[in-house]
């Protein structure tokens, strides 16, 4: 810990506000991008539910080929892969709070009579200072990167669901020319 006696409280508050305004800016990130995940989840769902429905209807009026049979498996695998993309995002939301061991010894000293006038220092310490993996800013956006991440790969996937969708549909609508 640094020489917390050296710092300005006034200096202090400004990187308590800076550090709290960067934690919830990439906290409401990471919350919207969950947001989008479960909307994303959810299209896939219903894709996915349709598409028994969708082969049953031509059974009678479509030969299932072999190409068109890989076609309807692989979007089917895909929409699968994306869903699972989609609950891994909403899988990984973990609170990331100030370090609330640390500032639960800092108000018992504080309580006790310990050091005044650099209890903004101590909070802007709790929120910036020591190891990057357990500091509250970095590990909440580490946590929206990862997020945002898994969501864009969701998104490719089912790119790539609704392109094999396609083929499905134009393979059908070839043979029935």
């Amino acid at each position: 810990m640094p020489n917390i006696a050296a710092l300005d409280p006034n200096e202090a508050q400004a990187f308590t506000e800076q550090a709290r305004w960067l934690h919830a800016f990439h906290d409401r990130r990471s919350e919207v991008i969950g947001q989008r995940a479960a909307n994303l989840l959810g299209f896939t769902g219903v894709i996915t539910a349709l598409m028994p429905a969708v082969i049953g209807l031509g059974k009678d009026h479509v030969r299932y080929t072999l190409p068109i049979k890989i076609t309807a498996v692989s979007e089917l695998i895909l929409l699968v892969v994306t869903a699972a993309m989609c609950l891994r995002v909403l899988a990984l939301r973990r609170s990331s709070i100030q370090n609330d061991p640390q500032l639960r010894v800092q108000w018992d000293r504080y309580n006790h009579g310990g050091l005044r006038g650099l209890v903004q220092a101590q909070i802007a310490h709790s929120f910036l200072g020591g190891d990057p993996k357990f500091d509250p800013v970095a590990r909440c956006k580490a946590e929206a990167d990862s997020r945002a991440k898994a969501y864009k790969s969701a998104i490719w996937l089912l790119v790539a669901a609704l392109a094999a969708s396609s083929i499905f549909a134009a393979q059908i609508f070839l043979q029935q020319a």
